[in-house]
């Protein structure tokens, strides 16, 4: 694979990642599209910058999915491009949620409504399985990882905390002796070394705080509710998915905001829009406050973990090419690999599966495996969705 000479403009980063959160679907597999955009079609990083960076988002809290793309961007342009990369990706996503949000208020009590978004889980069940096996066929390369990433999957079906099976498979990973060399990427095609840093940063934490501080003087309830969405996020140890029960918890149980019922369908919207599931903090935020709402619970469920991924990539890329360091990184995204083969399977059972779902599933995933683009998959996963309503 040859290499791009020059890093991509902002404007590159935000079209591209626009296009990519317009048609990925599946949370953290996410990631397995985007590692495909990233270095295999642009060749914009090589596999193993993409990898540390996949290992460091599963350190972090938050939605690994919208990390990974502003890890991408702060590789390529530094804070810019985090941020052109983050608001290509999370736009159209936000947009489908939005407007299905509106729908839902208006048409929520149709039957035949509620029939087709049961439909549309088949093609995420799909899109999740065909991207746990392209990530897995990239990272997992011996038998050892292999066996750490089927343990992976039984530690999360066991109901392990996500956080202490990243440490598990780090720590097992450590013990895993290979040859692999992670190489930093070259100062002239990465923007890594950030002379002014920290002075981007510290701009970026002062407008953070002025937006705060506008909320709270025009909008006590959406500044509290930003609130509540960063703490969501700053908890959420092990992907977007992580976050769903904690909304539950802080939603419905502590401030008794919405009923189970309707959060539960917030919850599906987010899984069957492209994008990553936490955004269903747009469904919460829209039902609350309206527009507004949404925007804010949008932007402050994936705000802290950007954040500290800015704050922790340059250190992180300093130390990792320390050998022992690398493993343990190789064993974190053999986890990782696990915990898209568990989200495949606990999606799955929620489904009330029939024969013609099986076969219209299967389908869909024969579709992917033989390199259907995945547009025109989602496009006959919704066409499928809606003929047998």
């Amino acid at each position: 694979m040859t290499r791009s000479l020059y890093p991509p403009s902002c404007r590159e980063l935000f079209c591209a990642f626009l296009e990519l959160g317009a048609i990925s679907f599946g949370g953290p597999a996410i990631v397995a599209y985007m590692r495909q955009l990233v270095v295999e079609r642009r060749a914009w990083l090589d596999d193993a910058s993409f990898a540390r960076g996949a290992a460091l988002c599963q350190i972090v809290p938050g939605a690994i999915s919208v990390q990974m793309a502003y890890y991408v961007g702060m590789q390529l342009r530094g804070m810019k491009g985090g941020c052109a990369c983050c608001a290509g990706y999370v736009l159209a996503p936000f947009l489908f949620v939005l407007l299905l949000s509106v729908a839902y208020v208006k048409f929520r009590h149709v039957p035949a409504s509620a029939s087709v978004v049961r439909n549309l889980h088949l093609l995420v069940i799909a899109l999740l399985a065909h991207a746990a096996y392209m990530f897995g066929r990239t990272s997992l390369r011996c038998p050892a990882q292999w066996a750490l990433a089927i343990g992976s999957v039984c530690l999360f079906g066991a109901g392990l905390h996500p956080i202490a099976v990243i440490v598990c498979a780090g720590s097992i990973g450590y013990l895993i002796k290979k040859e692999t060399h992670y190489p930093l990427l070259p100062e002239a095609f990465c923007a890594r070394a950030y002379p002014r840093q920290w002075i981007s940063i510290a701009g970026f934490a002062a407008g953070i705080t002025l937006f705060f501080i506008c909320l709270f003087v025009y909008h006590r309830q959406l500044f509290e509710l930003g609130l509540l969405m960063c703490k969501i996020d700053l908890f959420a140890f092990g992907g977007g998915y992580t976050s769903v029960p904690l909304m539950v918890h802080e939603i419905v149980r502590v401030r008794n905001l919405l009923d189970i019922a309707t959060l539960l369908d917030g919850i599906a919207i987010g899984q069957i829009t492209p994008g990553p599931v936490a955004l269903t903090a747009t469904f919460i935020g829209y039902l609350l406050y309206g527009l507004p709402g949404a925007v804010v619970a949008t932007v402050c469920v994936f705000l802290p973990s950007c954040i500290i991924i800015a704050v922790c990539l340059p250190s992180y890329e300093r130390v990792l090419g320390h050998a022992g360091l690398q493993r343990i990184a190789d064993g974190i995204v053999c986890s990782f690999v696990g915990l898209i083969t568990w989200t495949t399977v606990l999606l799955g059972v929620q489904i009330q599966w029939s024969i013609a779902h099986l076969l219209w599933a299967g389908a869909l995933l024969f579709g992917l495996l033989s390199g259907i683009s995945v547009p025109l998959i989602v496009g006959a996963g919704v066409v499928g969705a809606i003929v047998m309503a």
